[in-house]
């Protein structure tokens, strides 16, 4: 039983530091291309929005997507890029 409980677990430890900014997921975007593809995408969403709330959830999506490659992105850093380009 622990075999399958350990090969189905999804559980795993967090060990990376988080981007923080703007600038860092920039840089990051630079250099890889699900980064840059989900900055992009950030970016489509955001421009036609107004409300804070919605944009903020666009933010907090976009991290979660990012966290299913093991990248960590701290929501705020989307939030920055907002009106950079």
């Amino acid at each position: 039983m622990n075999f399958l409980k350990r090969l189905f677990s999804t559980h795993s430890e967090f060990v990376g530091d988080f981007i923080e900014t703007g600038d860092e997921l920039f840089d990051l975007a630079a250099s890889n291309t699900v980064v840059a593809a989900e900055l992009e995408l950030f970016e489509a969403r955001a421009r036609d929005v107004t409300d804070a709330t919605v944009l903020e959830n666009a933010a907090t999506r976009s991290a979660n997507a990012l966290s299913g490659y093991g990248i960590s992105v701290r929501p705020k850093a989307f939030l920055e890029t907002v009106n950079r380009r």
